[in-house]
């Protein structure tokens, strides 16, 4: 089984090849939204948990550009939302 902590080179030599190797895992569409990347465009690779630290492949998914921007987009606003429930329970407490 295919394992990118196994790939031994710098950071951009390890993620082409993961990159690479989600493009023809995938057929080139995106796990997410089910487009098709057109050729030429790129593959991105996401981590599941939000830790770039653990590169398990079953933590890690192919997607489209948008969709890797939207999965982003959605846990900032989240985590700008849980921040702000924090703030407001530490304002009520004081």
């Amino acid at each position: 089984m295919f394992n990118p902590l196994e790939i031994k080179g710098n950071y951009q030599d390890v993620w082409d090849v993961v990159k690479e190797y989600f493009g023809m895992k995938l057929d080139n569409m995106c796990e997410l939204c089910c487009e098709d990347i057109p050729e030429g465009g790129r593959m991105e690779v996401h981590h599941r948990n939000s830790c770039p630290l653990d590169n398990r492949i079953e933590n890690l998914m192919g997607l489209c550009p948008k969709c890797h921007r939207r999965i982003h987009a959605e846990q900032k606003m989240k985590r700008r939302e849980k921040e702000g429930r924090v703030f407001e329970e530490e304002y009520e407490r004081a």
